[in-house]
């Protein structure tokens, strides 16, 4: 939702034509997008998830382009720079 309360369809066969998905070289295929999505969900944290201390979508989407889609690698960082315990 937007501040001022309007959902926002997502169709996911247009992920890849999202900006950050633009960067991306070669360009990701849908399953790559979602993919990408859920990782950077799972790090800054969400409805079901809290996220690491100081940890927001910019930061998730960096540690992900940094270390690939391993979220145990990922975790170690976190843990490595006080981030999660």
């Amino acid at each position: 939702m937007d501040l001022q309360g309007r959902g926002l369809e997502i169709d996911l066969d247009d992920l890849p034509k999202c900006d950050i998905f633009k960067l991306m070289k070669p360009t990701p295929s849908v399953g790559q997008c979602q993919e990408f999505l859920l990782k950077i969900s799972m790090i800054s944290g969400c409805d079901y998830i809290q996220s690491a201390k100081g940890v927001g979508f910019k930061k998730a989407i960096k540690l992900v382009q940094t270390h690939g889609y391993d979220i145990s690698c990922i975790c170690k960082e976190l843990i490595k720079t006080g981030q999660l315990s």
